[in-house]
């Protein structure tokens, strides 16, 4: 790996030679970044400068007087040495009249002088000054017209030999940013034109921005890794991680911008769009502006998408649906089964699948209701995927620096239980993700145990001493600023009434918590969570390998409370922080087999109660007090039988 440059690192002889072209090229749509660098970069070097001149007045001579079309400028040349050689007429009375120094021809864009003090404009003067005196008038005419052609011909060869300079974009890095090319690793920390083979690696701590010379624009969120392959027409990226917000340009017919992800391809003629690649490889696609073509690589089946709607890449054999991408006001708006590309049998059946009292959302309108969906639920561990939210909230804010950090620094007691003292090593994220052992012999990340005083000491902890909470406080100092009041929540959600840290929602403003999470943690114009905690929460799956703990009980600390019992059950390769993933488990058993792949449930472990998120189908399903059911993989998982219902071909 590359030592990381110095603060006056300077850009390299093919980062120049990229900035001269497209400024001679392009300079009238150039981004202002692209002449600052351009600047720095002939102050440093003077023969630069004396490059950017002569290529700017060929460039001028050819526009100004040959009327010049680039597609065909070595014809229109060559007919003019023609015309010359012939004796017609029309010829210049000298080259000033051909390069006129009147401040058009070598535009200032402040590229005046380096540090040697060269003055571009007299420089000009004086290069014209030398033609004047050593050419004859006709044959001086007919060797420089020779020369133009040559040398743009070279020029225009040369590009077209190595990669267009317009598809080329300039890379401007924030914090911690990485470049790998070939076997070197480079830091960058001002601009760089990136090329064919690079690799952007993004770390959670950076950012980028990568510019290209028609305007176009892509903001590389923190986590990301882009790279850009080696051949292709056009702007050719390739997403393996993370997120991209892109405003792109029109682009040249023929030539679209096209992105590549683990699972699909987006094709863009210009436009605003959001892509996102989950840790899964489910690629996600938000159009904002125009309109984006995205491509299913399992299957080749491809959607258009437009101006405020979304599509999520996700099982190969499923169908691939363009959604809207709607949010609720302070009341739901209302559509029909039908209207939402359901049926009204359909959506029954579901209900009296699941029983009790529920409600149906697709893309942020309300479609079916049964029973009363205002009053509260009984409060079970659907909790849990809220406590693991408020967990993101307090990384996010910095309260926490790392899902791995120990807990006992925030809960000292932990670090003088049993001989051992093992539960001073737990993390957060085991202690989230149950295989934390606290309460049991078992050694913390060695198994998973599904315990309600694991839940009551990370409720306990995050509320009392990271958000610095009493229980009593709760709604009104964390739940509403948060989340409640953001969301527009309709029955007011309560975790202090009742048990401490058990959440008594009712299953419309339920609703709304699944639809924050279906949007990735974005709630209408505003970030409720980062993307990148939010795909966290629901696609880290426990793994398979991690047993479930047959251990003795083990000390805890004294009156930790339990919101609720504890129960003996695997993970089956899908519990991630309180939702649970539609995983396959250590005998390749699906949880909810005739359910899409990106599926994720918040649900009670006898199935009362439940939250049902599917992404790709813009669909949220909520319900309280209903049947009971043993959950466990297969197709007799009552709500696999419920969600195949719901989604059967009509």
């Amino acid at each position: 790996m590359s030592e990381r440059p110095s603060e006056d690192h300077e850009i390299d002889e093919r980062t120049e030679q990229v900035l001269v072209s497209r400024y001679v090229h392009g300079r009238d749509t150039l981004d202002e970044s692209y002449v600052e660098m351009l600047v720095a970069a002939c102050r440093r070097n003077p023969a630069l400068a004396v490059q950017l001149h002569e290529q700017l007045m060929v460039d001028e001579l050819l526009r100004q007087q040959l009327d010049e079309k680039r597609g065909d400028f070595v014809s229109q040349v060559e007919q003019r040495v023609r015309d010359e050689q012939s004796g017609m007429q029309g010829g210049l009375a000298s080259l000033a009249d051909l390069v006129p120094i009147d401040g058009d021809a070598v535009p200032d864009d402040g590229v005046e002088s380096d540090d040697n003090g060269i003055d571009m404009r007299e420089y000009a003067i004086r290069e014209l000054d030398q033609y004047r005196e050593s050419r004859d008038r006709r044959g001086g005419w007919v060797r420089v017209l020779g020369f133009v052609a040559v040398v743009l011909a070279t020029a225009a060869v040369t590009l077209w030999l190595t990669w267009p300079a317009d598809d080329s974009g300039v890379l401007f890095p924030t914090g911690d940013v990485q470049v790998a090319r070939g076997r070197e690793v480079l830091y960058p920390t001002e601009p760089f034109v990136t090329g064919p083979g690079d690799e952007i690696r993004v770390s959670a701590d950076g950012s980028a921005v990568v510019k290209y010379a028609d305007a176009t624009e892509v903001v590389l969120e923190p986590g990301t890794t882009l790279s850009i392959p080696a051949t292709g027409v056009g702007k050719q990226l390739v997403v393996s991680q993370g997120e991209l917000r892109a405003k792109v340009s029109p682009q040249p017919a023929g030539r679209p911008m096209q992105l590549a992800t683990p699972s699909a391809r987006a094709t863009v003629v210009g436009t605003e769009f959001a892509l996102a690649v989950r840790p899964n490889g489910v690629t996600r696609l938000e159009v904002r502006e125009g309109r984006v073509e995205l491509a299913r690589l399992a299957d080749g089946k491809s959607v258009g998408v437009e101006a405020d709607q979304y599509a999520v890449a996700a099982e190969p054999n499923g169908p691939l649906e363009v959604r809207t991408a709607e949010f609720p006001a302070s009341e739901w708006a209302e559509q029909s089964p039908e209207e939402a590309g359901l049926s009204e049998p359909q959506v029954q059946t579901f209900a009296e699948t699941v029983g009790g009292r529920g409600c149906i959302v697709r893309d942020g309108r309300l479609v079916h209701t049964w029973g009363d969906v205002s009053t509260h639920g009984p409060g079970s561990r659907v909790t849990e995927a809220l406590l693991s939210h408020l967990l993101f909230l307090a990384v996010e804010d910095g309260r926490i620096d790392s899902l791995d950090d120990r807990v006992v620094v925030r809960q000292p007691l932990l670090a003088d239980l049993g001989g051992d003292r093992k539960d001073a090593a737990i993390t957060w994220r085991q202690l989230a993700q149950h295989t934390c052992g606290y309460g049991t012999r078992d050694a913390p990340g060695a198994t998973f145990s599904l315990k309600g005083l694991q839940a009551g000491l990370l409720a306990d902890t995050l509320v009392e001493r990271v958000f610095a909470t009493e229980w009593s406080e709760v709604d009104d100092e964390l739940l509403q600023p948060r989340l409640v009041g953001p969301l527009q929540c309709e029955d007011r959600p309560t975790m202090s009434g009742g048990t401490p840290g058990v959440l008594r929602i009712s299953p419309r403003d339920l609703a709304r918590f699944g639809l924050l999470y279906l949007r990735d943690g974005r709630w209408k114009e505003r970030r409720l969570l980062d993307r990148r905690l939010a795909a966290v929460a629901t696609s880290s799956p426990v793994s398979n390998d991690v047993p479930v703990s047959a251990a003795k009980p083990g000390p805890t600390i004294r009156n930790q409370r339990s919101p609720w019992r504890s129960v003996e059950i695997d993970h089956f390769g899908s519990y991630s922080f309180g939702w649970w993933l539609n995983g396959v488990d250590r005998d390749g058993r699906r949880l909810l087999p005739d359910a899409p792949t990106d599926t994720v449930v918040a649900t009670a472990i006898d199935g009362r109660e439940a939250l049902v998120v599917v992404p790709s189908r813009g669909l949220v399903m909520t319900y309280a007090d209903g049947n009971r059911f043993d959950w466990k993989p297969g197709a007799d998982n009552r709500l696999n039988q419920a969600i195949a219902a719901l989604l059967a071909e009509r």
